[in-house]
């Protein structure tokens, strides 16, 4: 009979791009939480650890899935050629801006930057980083923005909370 370790490292490799939560993983063979996260821990490790594996769990969004270590990024890359995605400085100033200060308008936006983002928040929202999250209830009720849940896949974050602290000063 297969280990719990065995059933999990499978249920990891089954989701594929996709992830799998500690809850489905729980539903599935029944452990408590702890016992799965000392597991994918202890999976991880030996993954790390090991010069002769190409692989790491990440823990991203909330889901864990298999990635390819950092070394081996050039060798992934000639197989399956560069499909990431490209941000101008200005597509990233814009997306700073929403993910620390969201929900927020494009007016309050352009005050920040001091310049016209229209373009840069039509940009984001065709790679589907940011999303329309609602109507401000002032005058005009303009269109409020905020991140998505590939937003957080694609910077490798759990949730908003895991952002990194700035020193930016509150007006």
């Amino acid at each position: 009979m297969i280990s719990n370790k065995g059933k999990i490292e499978a249920l990891i490799y089954a989701s594929g791009n996709q992830g799998i939560s500690l809850a489905q993983i729980i539903d599935l063979i029944k452990i408590d939480a702890n016992q799965i996260k000392l597991i994918i821990d202890d999976l991880n490790d030996d993954l790390l650890h090991n010069q002769d594996s190409g692989l790491l769990i990440l823990n991203s969004a909330n889901k864990y899935r298999f990635a390819t270590k950092p070394c081996v990024n050039n060798l992934i890359t000639d197989l399956v050629g560069k499909d990431s995605i490209k941000l101008s400085q200005s597509n990233l100033e814009t997306l700073t801006i929403i993910a620390y200060k969201q929900p927020i308008t494009r007016i309050e936006i352009d005050e920040i930057r001091g310049v016209n983002s229209s373009r840069t928040i039509q940009k984001l929202l065709d790679l589907n980083l940011i999303l329309k999250n609602g109507k401000k209830d002032v005058l005009g009720n303009p269109t409020l923005y905020a991140t998505t849940q590939k937003f957080l896949e694609v910077f490798g974050l759990n949730s908003l909370k895991d952002l990194p602290n700035t020193n930016i000063k509150e007006k």
